[in-house]
C-alpha cells in the first residue's frame, strides 16, 4: 500500500513538472512573439519616418507625429521585451534542468508530452496537451 502511494506521488510530481515545463514553453513563445512584433513595429515606423523626411509631402503633420510616437514607444519597449524573453528562457531552462538531473527527457509531439527515461529509452509518462 505504501509503495503504491509513493508511486502515485512520484507520478503526480512528474505530471506537475511536465505541466510547468509546458507552461514555461508557452510563455516563452508568447514573449518571443511580443518581442518580434515590437521589433517589426520599430522597423516599420522608422522606415516610414525616414522615407517621409526625404519626401516632405509624403505624410501630413498628424501622421508624422503618430509614426514618430510609435517609433519612440516601440524603441522604448523593445529592450523591455528582450529582458522578458531572457527571463522566460532562464525560467524554462531551470525547469528543463530538473529533468536532465534525473536523466529524463521530455518529447513533445502529436499533442502529447512524453517523459522518456534516457537510461533505457522507455516512456515513463504521457501527458495530453490541451490547447487553450
Amino acid at each position: 500500500m505504501l509503495e503504491k502511494k509513493e508511486n502515485l506521488d512520484t507520478k503526480l510530481m512528474w505530471i506537475k513538472r511536465v505541466n510547468s515545463l509546458l507552461m514555461a514553453d508557452s510563455q516563452l513563445i508568447k514573449s518571443i512573439r511580443i518581442e518580434k512584433f515590437c521589433l517589426m513595429t520599430t522597423i516599420l515606423s522608422f522606415s516610414i519616418l525616414i522615407f517621409s523626411i526625404y519626401h516632405l509631402s509624403f505624410l501630413e503633420h498628424d501622421f508624422f507625429v503618430f509614426w514618430a510616437s510609435t517609433a519612440g514607444l516601440s524603441l522604448f519597449f523593445y529592450p523591455i521585451c528582450l529582458i522578458l524573453v531572457f527571463i522566460n528562457k532562464k525560467h524554462r531552462h531551470k525547469i528543463s534542468s530538473l529533468f536532465h538531473k534525473e536523466n529524463y527527457e521530455v518529447d513533445i509531439k502529436d499533442n502529447k508530452a512524453e517523459l522518456i527515461d534516457k537510461s533505457n529509452n522507455s516512456i515513463v509518462l504521457e501527458v495530453v496537451i490541451h490547447n487553450n
